[in-house]
């Protein structure tokens, strides 16, 4: 798995074909006799693609907002442990797989439940990592459903809607 994540991570560094540009940094190759000009000399030029960084900007969330989060921003961000995941199905389905790491809070035992996650959702959010919620699949409504009652408590949310089903398809876990 450790493979898979290095070389997820490793595509995604490398960006696309669209993040390499020519740079204006003329480099003189040879000065050439222009045959029927007489005392003139011109200068070829050669210009090499030079890889340019792109900063990604992190949007600004306000408080009660969802959004979501492809597979590729999940797996980022939790190379960079600024986000907490949190699964949304039946404690039962939890316990036979889910993503590694992330809290169980369903959706039918939310009441019982989120006064024990809170905390852990505080201190995420506090340290300005990002909530996100995940499901079965895309097909699942209930991540959603979490994520208007988070909203309702003043949280912002993102949903990963690919869910346990995308993760899992992924070979990620």
């Amino acid at each position: 798995m450790l493979t898979r994540l290095a070389i997820l991570g490793s595509a995604v560094a490398l960006g696309s074909c669209a993040d390499l540009v020519v740079a204006p940094d003329p480099i003189e190759v040879k000065k050439v006799a222009v045959p029927k000009v007489v005392g003139k000399e011109e200068t070829a030029a050669v210009r090499r693609p030079v890889e340019v960084k792109k900063e990604v900007p992190v949007p600004v969330i306000k408080k009660g907002e969802i959004t979501s989060v492809d597979i590729v921003r999940l797996f980022e961000m939790r190379l960079t442990e600024s986000c907490l995941l949190i699964d949304v199905r039946p404690g039962l389905i939890y316990l036979i797989g889910h993503i590694s790491e992330s809290l169980s809070l369903p959706k039918k035992s939310f009441d019982a439940k989120f006064p024990k996650v809170k905390p852990q959702i505080d201190a995420a959010v506090a340290a300005g990592q990002t909530v996100i919620l995940y499901c079965a699949d895309v097909n699942c409504p209930d991540g959603y459903v979490v994520a208007k009652i988070l909203a309702e408590k003043g949280y912002s949310t993102s949903i990963y809607k690919g869910g346990w089903a995308e993760w899992k398809a992924a070979d990620l876990e």
